[in-house]
Order: structure tokens, then sequence, then C-alpha cells
């Protein structure tokens, strides 16, 4: 990978009793300018955060879950395998 073109991409996976409803995969940069999240904080750190998995827990509905993921990558239309994963649900 070309370190000098890759990024980070966040993605989002949406499930209702186990099968895939929607996504989203966006350039992480541009994601935290959207959503105000402060300059210098990973990735890998927001969806780790147990501020941010109780705010989507929260808006979420009882058999649906949520996974976050954050990839390196020179393409967002081509993700290898995580840097680091996490699986929110409300049951």
């Amino acid at each position: 990978m070309d370190v000098l073109t890759a990024k980070v991409a966040i993605a989002f996976f949406y499930m209702l009793g186990g099968d895939l409803v929607s996504y989203t995969i966006s350039d992480y940069a541009s994601f935290a300018v959207e959503e105000n999240i402060p300059p210098g904080r990973t990735c890998v750190a927001l969806i780790r955060d147990v501020g941010f998995m109780e705010s989507v827990r929260s808006s979420l509905t009882p058999g649906e879950t949520m996974r976050a993921s954050c990839y390196t990558t020179n393409d967002i239309m081509v993700l290898g395998p995580p840097d680091a994963t996490v699986s929110i649900s409300k049951n």
C-alpha cells in the first residue's frame, strides 16, 4: 500500500436479525469534519469510545445491530481487513 495515498475509511453496517440492511462507507477525514469530531481523534479511538457506542445504541431498535469499522486503504471502494471493528446492538 502506498502510504502517501493511503486514507482512513469509516464504515457503518446496519443489520436486522443478522441480515445486512444498509451500509455507509466514508472518508474518515470528511466524516470527522461533518460530525464535529475533534481534530486528532482517530477512527479507532472514536468507534471504541463508550459515549459513541451509547449514542449509537440509543438510536437502534430492538434486534438491530450496527457494526462500525475503520480501514486504511488507497481506494475507498476496495476495503481489506479492518484496522478495528466494534459491534453495537440493542437487545
